[in-house]
């Protein structure tokens, strides 16, 4: 998985890694104890996305879906701010203005 991250690309087919995929190789390497480190050498994450309300309703959705934890939305260009408007980190709308780390969200509590 972490070389399918290095590559952007899926084993199985040779096609590019869409959202997704990422999300769901993140996860589970998180969850097989991979640091988080060592997932940010093979893949870097990208620049944050522009917040719309458009992403953060679909991030509201697939985050009820799918309940990734909170970090492994980085790894698409999901920073902090985006994650509490969709309400994936306490504090929704009203978190903390300075930037501090919220708590994150429990698996599918969403």
């Amino acid at each position: 998985m972490l070389a399918e991250l290095a590559e952007g690309v899926s084993r199985r087919g040779k096609r590019a890694l869409k959202p997704i995929d990422v999300l769901s190789r993140v996860e589970e390497l998180l969850e097989l104890g991979e640091p988080l480190a060592s997932i940010r050498k093979a893949y870097p994450p990208p620049p944050p996305v522009e917040v719309t309300a458009e992403l953060v309703e679909g991030l509201r959705h697939l985050h009820r879906a799918y309940g990734f934890s909170a970090d492994v939305y980085r790894f698409v260009g999901l920073d902090a701010h985006a994650l509490r408007k969709a309400g994936v980190l306490r504090g929704g709308d009203r978190g903390d203005p300075t930037g501090a780390p919220a708590e994150t969200a429990r698996r599918g509590a969403a």
